[in-house]
C-alpha cells in the first residue's frame, strides 16, 4: 500500500470517527474544508500490522507542492489531555518512510506565493498551521527554527514572511532572520501571548 493510499484510508477513518472529529473539528476548531484539504487522519483500524501501536492517534500527511499533492511522509501522534484550554498532538511518531519528517516543511505548497497574497506565516507547530489555514492564511510548519536549512530560503524568495515565535529560541530565530536578510527576503515577527506552563505543543 502506498503512502497516498494509507493517507486516504486514515482520512476516511477520521471522517467516520466521533473521537477524531471531536479533536479536529470541535477541539482545534477546524472547518470541514481544512479537514478535507489536509487529509487529516485517524487510526481506528491500522492498515498495516506495524501501525497497531498508533491505534487511536491522529495522522498528519506531509504532501509535495503542486497539483498532485503526493504524500511523502506520515506522522502519528498520541492525543494528550486538554491543557490550559488548548489541544495539541502530544508525542509524535513517524510511521513510514523511516526518514524523519523533521527534515521536511509541513504544508510546503504554501511557501510559494499565491495569487491573492504573498504573505506566508512561518510557525513551528502543525496545529498552528492548521489554525492559520482555517483563517484563510497561507502558513507552513518548520521542524524547529534551529533546523531551518539554508536552501529552504529559496522557497520564500517572492514571499513576505511572518515569523511566529514565543521567544524561547532566540538564537535560532536570530539565525533565521539573518539568513532571510542575506537573501533579501522581507519578514516581520509575531510574538504571541505566553502559553501557560504545562502546555506542550509539538514542532512540525
Amino acid at each position: 500500500m502506498s503512502l497516498d493510499e494509507m493517507a486516504a484510508a486514515y482520512h476516511e477513518q477520521a471522517s467516520e470517527s466521533d473521537e477524531a472529529l471531536g479533536y479536529y473539528i470541535d477541539g482545534l476548531g477546524l472547518s470541514t474544508s481544512v479537514f478535507e484539504k489536509h487529509q487529516l487522519g485517524w487510526i481506528t483500524e491500522p492498515v498495516s500490522p506495524s501501525h497497531g501501536k498508533w491505534t487511536g492517534m491522529s495522522v498528519i500527511p506531509y504532501m509535495t507542492a503542486g497539483p498532485s499533492d503526493m504524500v511523502v511522509a506520515l506522522r502519528a501522534g498520541a492525543i494528550m489531555a486538554e491543557k490550559a484550554g488548548r489541544f495539541d498532538l502530544g508525542y509524535i511518531e513517524h510511521i513510514f518512510p523511516l526518514t524523519s519528517p523533521r527534515l521536511r516543511i509541513y504544508n510546503v505548497g504554501n511557501a510559494l506565493p499565491g495569487l491573492r497574497t504573498t504573505k506566508v506565516h512561518m510557525v513551528e507547530k502543525i496545529e498552528d498551521v492548521l489554525r492559520l489555514r482555517n483563517e484563510g492564511e497561507r502558513a507552513v510548519g518548520i521542524p524547529g527554527f534551529q533546523n531551518f536549512h539554508d536552501w529552504w530560503a529559496e522557497l520564500f524568495m517572492h514571499s513576505e514572511v511572518v515569523i511566529h515565535h514565543d521567544q524561547s529560541k532566540p538564537e535560532a530565530v536570530n539565525a533565521l532572520q539573518e539568513l532571510l536578510r542575506r537573501r533579501r527576503i522581507t519578514f516581520t515577527e509575531h510574538v504571541p501571548m505566553p502559553v501557560r506552563e504545562g502546555t506542550r505543543m509539538e514542532e512540525a
